[in-house]
């Protein structure tokens, strides 16, 4: 249960980054 959370907080974390990244780029063009 708590290794299932863990990969949940990741995937979240993950989509933020991306989130950022795509921010950054459009702010940039």
């Amino acid at each position: 249960m708590h290794f299932q959370l863990s990969n949940n907080i990741r995937a979240i974390i993950t989509s933020y980054q991306q989130a950022d990244i795509y921010r950054y780029v459009s702010v940039t063009e």
